[in-house]
């Protein structure tokens, strides 16, 4: 359900922002061109430290400094809740006072802007990897054929998109392993020279085993991409590679994060050896709730993961599980609907892909190695 605010967010300026991990890291530094982040409140042990130049201070600090700042809270869905009920026993009120960072993105620039806006979106260039995961979040060992797109391929689907959405915070080209792809230097170059005020960040995730070649760090570095590096070190051997990865990056001048990966969820999905049982489908989703949305074949997914499992050939998906972008109409009004979507609003009221699959969510707690491989 959408956010109202109240008529003082409108002409917002100087805001803090809550929450100093993984998301925060990510986004603070974004929202700091657009707004004026006073403090960065976290309570773990970067109190009275600075982030990108602004002070970092505890939760008790905030509320004596604090006088009509309005407060983002940028935290995973399941450090929100914690949060969430900290500022309310401190007498403050959600959607006055504070608000989650994602209903901030969906509702705050379509109250007072007008803009559709996506915190983070997904393309995936390529199903070819290096490693052979047994658990892999978008099932690359199951494809018999890989898939590899085209430079060609990536405008038709960004013209589509950025036709329709105003903004993106965060977009991610992925795999496989995208470094695998032989035009993805190009696919960059195509969002950046198109597309750069119409985007935050533009990232690529990979699992560092690979050294992109000369022309692709330097569109790396021309179009300031965010290398994010997912290391599996401590399950494949392959920690040389990921160093001499992140040297070049340093001497490049690209910027790039580690992202230690030590434990997935297990998905149940294509395999389980237990019997699955999902009582509420759609609670079943919201409680996984991607953080981020897919962008493939001209069609915008709530769950990239339900594209992979029909590219994999062990899923078949319904019209409900994805917006044929060709579909909606060029207009704010109707575009809503892309952002509607993206919070869960669907006609069907759930993937279908969830009543199969355990997901991420907090209910899911199945858990496994990450990066145990397949053996041959």
């Amino acid at each position: 359900m959408s956010a109202v605010y109240n008529t003082d967010w409108d002409g917002l300026i100087d805001i803090i922002a809550y929450g100093l991990g993984q998301v925060g890291k990510r986004f603070i530094r974004l929202f700091d061109k657009r707004f004026n982040v006073r403090w960065i409140v976290d309570n773990g042990e970067r109190c009275s430290e600075e982030y990108c130049g602004i002070p970092v201070i505890s939760l008790e600090q905030m509320m004596l400094k604090r006088k009509e700042e309005k407060i983002i809270v940028f935290a995973s869905r399941s450090a929100f809740f914690s949060i969430r009920n900290d500022l309310i026993e401190k007498g403050l009120k959600e959607n006055k006072d504070f608000c989650k960072l994602d209903d901030f993105i969906r509702d705050w620039y379509w109250q007072f802007e007008e803009k559709n806006c996506l915190r983070e979106v997904h393309m995936a260039v390529n199903t070819n990897c290096t490693f052979q995961c047994k658990y892999c979040n978008m099932f690359m060992p199951y494809y018999k054929q890989p898939i590899c797109y085209n430079a060609q391929d990536v405008a038709k689907d960004l013209s589509l998109f950025f036709e329709r959405i105003d903004y993106v915070f965060s977009f991610a080209f992925l795999g496989g392993e995208p470094f695998l792809n032989q035009e993805l230097e190009i696919m960059i170059e195509i969002l950046f020279e198109n597309y750069r005020e119409k985007v935050g960040q533009i990232e690529i995730i990979t699992n560092g085993s690979l050294i992109p070649e000369k022309r692709v760090l330097e569109t790396l570095k021309k179009c300031k991409v965010m290398i994010r590096i997912s290391d599996y070190t401590k399950r494949i051997p392959y920690i040389d590679r990921m160093n001499e990865l992140c040297s070049i990056l340093d001497s490049y001048g690209i910027c790039y994060s580690v992202e230690e990966s030590l434990q997935w969820t297990d998905f149940c999905f294509p395999e389980c050896t237990d019997k699955i049982e999902i009582s509420n489908v759609r609670s079943h989703m919201l409680s996984c709730a991607p953080e981020f949305h897919g962008l493939n074949d001209g069609k915008f997914y709530y769950c990239h993961v339900s594209w992979s499992a029909e590219k994999a050939g062990i899923f078949k998906l319904k019209g409900s599980d994805f917006i044929r972008l060709e579909d909606i109409d060029n207009n704010k009004k109707a575009c809503r609907k892309i952002v509607e979507y993206a919070d869960g609003n669907m006609e069907c009221g759930y993937v279908s892909l969830c009543e199969k699959c355990m997901g991420c969510g907090m209910d899911n707690n199945k858990f496994v190695l990450a990066g145990e491989q397949i053996s041959r």
